[in-house]
């Protein structure tokens, strides 16, 4: 987790930022479709499978899933890294220490026993969900952009 979320935050802080602002700002909705997305996307993904055009789509739609999973305990690390550290008077800290900082927290939790699997569900609906709706506000974000003509 650790190396996966510092090399998220070195490739774009501003994503993890953003993703970090939904689990803030949307805790509730986040994990509501978190939960709708760890369901329908193995379902549309099996029902691509079953068409000759379909099976791309559902292979890569498959691969996107598994890597918006592994992102999940990512995105959560770094809210709760920068939860502590704003928490401790620290709120310039740098992005690596939030994930660092969160990574060594959600990796201790989710380490006990009894607590850590349910630790471990709600980081996952959470963080998949948070991930969905930045993905979706994006698209809306893009959508309304307006299109420059070139001359």
């Amino acid at each position: 987790l650790i190396i996966l979320g510092l090399t998220a935050v070195a490739l774009s802080s501003p994503w993890a930022e953003r993703v970090a602002a939904n689990i803030r700002e949307r805790p509730g909705a986040s994990a509501l479709i978190g939960l709708a997305g760890l369901v329908v996307t193995p379902v549309v993904a099996g029902l691509l499978l079953f068409t000759i055009i379909g099976i791309p789509l559902g292979l890569i739609l498959l691969v996107l899933y598994l890597v918006a999973i592994l992102l999940s305990g990512v995105f959560v690390a770094y809210r709760v890294g920068g939860w502590l550290l704003d928490r401790s008077n620290r709120r310039h800290a740098a992005p690596w220490l939030r994930m660092t900082v969160g990574t060594l927290l959600l990796s201790l939790l989710m380490s006990l026993p009894w607590i850590g699997g349910i630790v471990q569900v709600i980081v996952l609906l959470i963080g998949f969900g948070a991930l969905l709706l930045e993905r979706r506000d994006l698209g809306r974000r893009l959508q309304a952009a307006p299109v420059h003509e070139q001359p």
